[in-house]
């Protein structure tokens, strides 16, 4: 068998903990570093039946802690704790389903 290149993935990494989104899903968040930057790192597993091994599945995000976009630096990590934290204090008063929060695909409305 040929040896497979080996590709740097993270210059660092660290297990910060993981959450059950489903019965064979999970998401599995990680602080890591690449080329300077310090980002939250969060990817979706998942396993096939009664299969004790979780593989990735290529979802997931890596949001920079602090990062400078056009001359300022920004934290996307805590505006979208942020962000998350007033989604959750709203969620109790979110309606599931009605006509009149429907919201519809079609041509003329690009959601």
């Amino acid at each position: 068998m040929a040896d497979r290149k080996r590709r740097r993935l993270y210059d660092n990494y660290e297990y910060v903990g993981e959450v059950l989104k489903a019965p064979n899903i999970k998401l599995i968040v990680s602080l890591v570093s690449q080329k300077g930057v310090k980002s939250v790192n969060i990817r979706e597993f998942f396993r096939r039946g009664s299969d004790p091994e979780w593989m990735p599945n290529g979802k997931g995000m890596t949001i920079p802690v602090r990062i400078p976009i056009d001359n300022i630096v920004r934290t996307p990590s805590a505006e979208i704790y942020l962000l998350v934290s007033k989604a959750l204090k709203m969620a109790p008063n979110f309606p599931l389903q009605g006509e009149d929060v429907w919201i519809y695909l079609d041509e003329e409305n690009k959601f």
